[in-house]
């Protein structure tokens, strides 16, 4: 498995993956499959301090995630991985990746915006240092229910 900066030959698989935890899961709360356009515009967001970096095995995409800017020297994280490489480390592989140019950039502080019931995210997130700060409860519906929203912080170069 290798990590590196996203790019453009990478959106088909970025868009699929995207699509395919909007369709099966409550990682994001829009239920509004994303075009490569609109993935595209999200990649172009990204820099060298915010990077999009995806996760590469034989060729083919696996999983990617983004370091997303949210307040003065803060980003959000987010993490996705193809269904069939899930529960092999890959999410810990990024995440730990992000943790570390988070440092290297100076950032303060990541944010995790988690829906409650995805424990295996939670897991990943508490386990890289990732602390529990408060939750919002019903802002998101899907899947027929209503959904909560865990918020979870990491204060960067603090360890």
């Amino acid at each position: 498995m290798h990590i590196r900066k996203s790019e453009k030959k990478d959106l088909p698989e970025i868009t699929e993956i995207f699509n395919q935890a909007v369709k099966r899961t409550t990682a994001t709360f829009t239920d509004e499959l994303r075009s490569e356009e609109d993935m595209w515009e999200r990649m172009q967001r990204h820099s060298e301090d915010f990077p999009m970096l995806v996760a590469e095995n034989k060729g083919a995409v696996a999983g990617w995630a983004s370091l997303n800017p949210f307040i003065h020297r803060s980003a959000s994280v987010s993490v996705y991985i193809r269904e069939e490489y899930r529960y092999q480390g890959l999410g810990k592989n990024l995440l730990t990746t992000l943790l570390k140019i988070s440092r290297e950039k100076e950032h303060r502080t990541l944010v995790a915006w988690i829906e409650g019931s995805n424990q295996e995210s939670i897991k990943l997130h508490k386990n890289q240092g990732f602390k529990f700060k408060g939750s919002l409860e019903k802002v998101g519906y899907k899947f027929e229910r209503f959904l909560d929203l865990h918020i979870y912080q990491y204060m960067v170069n603090e360890e």
